[in-house]
């Protein structure tokens, strides 16, 4: 969920906390977690408030930019500050990277299931939505041709 729509006061009742957050331009943070970030960044926030809170960092960048993934870094700190548990290291995902973001994801989330001690989500791809079937030219029906009203052929 975008973190604007998480009450604030709710994060430090939570056991684990996982943030997946992009760095806009040249370091600015997305529109759906500035308000988050402005209650976070206050600085007289007591400094035990995560003391029983766990939490990993995910940053979607472009090292193209000065300010590479500056909103995750942040984040990952800040919690820290605040007395958060890292349970693993920050991930740093790159546009520029071979598969963009998932080069560096691949690696993250091994590392993070492993400190969690659970197992990763079955890989299963789901049912497909649609299906295709290919007949013989001399045996296929004649398509229905559906036309949208105010159109013409």
């Amino acid at each position: 969920m975008a973190m604007d729509d998480i009450d604030f006061d709710d994060v430090a009742k939570q056991d684990q906390v996982f943030c997946i957050v992009a760095t806009c331009g040249q370091g600015e943070f997305p529109a759906n977690c500035r308000d988050f970030w402005k209650t976070l960044s206050d600085e007289s926030l007591p400094k035990d408030l995560y003391t029983n809170t766990k939490f990993a960092v995910f940053g979607l960048g472009d090292s193209s930019y000065v300010y590479f993934n500056e909103a995750a870094k942040k984040f990952y700190n800040r919690f820290q500050e605040l007395g958060g548990t890292v349970v693993t290291n920050l991930g740093l995902g790159d546009e520029k990277d071979e598969e963009h973001y998932e080069t560096k994801w691949n690696d993250w989330l091994p590392e993070l299931w492993n400190e969690l001690g659970t197992p990763p989500p079955s890989m299963e791809l789901l049912p497909p939505s649609y299906s295709v079937s290919v007949e013989d030219k001399a045996t296929a029906a004649v398509p229905n041709v559906v036309v949208p009203a105010g159109m013409w052929l």
